[in-house]
């Protein structure tokens, strides 16, 4: 199920990246419809960091990141990569105490490759 979703929002399958997140320790969630269709996934670990979450519907966005950050009470502070065009879960996650600090990253590319209105990566760096 994972694959699939991968596929849709990414347009790849990277199953590699969800078996090296789960042995770093990251604890994954599944999302699923009342029907039990897959509607998202979404990590987090228990020093705060938050991602990759992916949903198949852009408006489950904002509702799984909050669910993945409250589902693990972290050692520190939280840390997540919300991609601009994400901007429901970047106003739920302001409002919920989160700022902006460091530099921020602007990403270019010649073709669409991502939904960001349906995914938050883990990092910038493996977009």
């Amino acid at each position: 199920d994972l694959a699939e979703i991968d596929r849709e929002v990414l347009g790849f399958d990277h199953q590699l990246d969800h078996e090296l997140l789960r042995r770093l320790g990251r604890i994954g969630f599944t999302f699923r419809h009342g029907d039990g269709q897959l509607a998202g996934y979404g990590y987090t670990s228990e020093v705060g960091r938050i991602g990759p979450v992916a949903v198949r519907n852009p408006v489950h966005l904002a509702p799984v990141v909050a669910h993945v950050m409250g589902a693990v009470p972290p050692r520190g502070a939280s840390a997540i990569w919300v991609p601009g065009h994400a901007a429901p879960a970047m106003t739920m996650l302001i409002r919920a105490g989160l700022r902006i600090e460091g530099f921020p990253v602007l990403v270019g590319w010649t073709r669409r490759f991502a939904d960001f209105e349906r995914y938050v990566p883990t990092s910038p760096g493996l977009l």
